[in-house]
């Protein structure tokens, strides 16, 4: 906007008393609006947070999840550190590398340090 047009547009509100109460009113009413809308946006992400860490509580008291939780923890690892170590230390060679596909030689690592699927 030029600088002329906004000093006609300033001369125009001050003749005319009844647009500058009106522009008055609506900024009022849109600031009301901006916090009323705020407020209720703050409100529902906490409503939000709240419900959902009660609800994961509750879930996770339930003794079904305690039970699977507690198989899980007392479940014994399948890991023979010989057999990973051993795999780990043929890869070392890069003739490995070069013979067969990565694909195939980190296949064969997982298998060796997890187990078969």
């Amino acid at each position: 906007m030029k600088k002329n047009e906004l000093i006609m547009l300033i001369k125009l509100l001050k003749q005319n008393p009844n647009i500058t109460r009106k522009i008055k009113i609506f900024a009022v009413v849109g600031l009301v609006g901006f916090f009323i809308v705020s407020g209720l946006v703050i409100w529902g992400s906490i409503s939000l947070i709240n419900y959902t860490t009660t609800e994961t509580r509750q879930s996770l008291a339930t003794s079904k999840a305690k039970n699977l939780i507690e198989t899980q923890i007392n479940k014994p690892l399948s890991f023979d550190m010989n057999r990973c170590y051993g795999k780990v230390q043929s890869l070392l060679s890069p003739q490995v590398w070069i013979d067969r596909p990565v694909l195939m030689n980190l296949e064969e690592l997982k298998i060796a340090c997890l187990g078969p699927k």
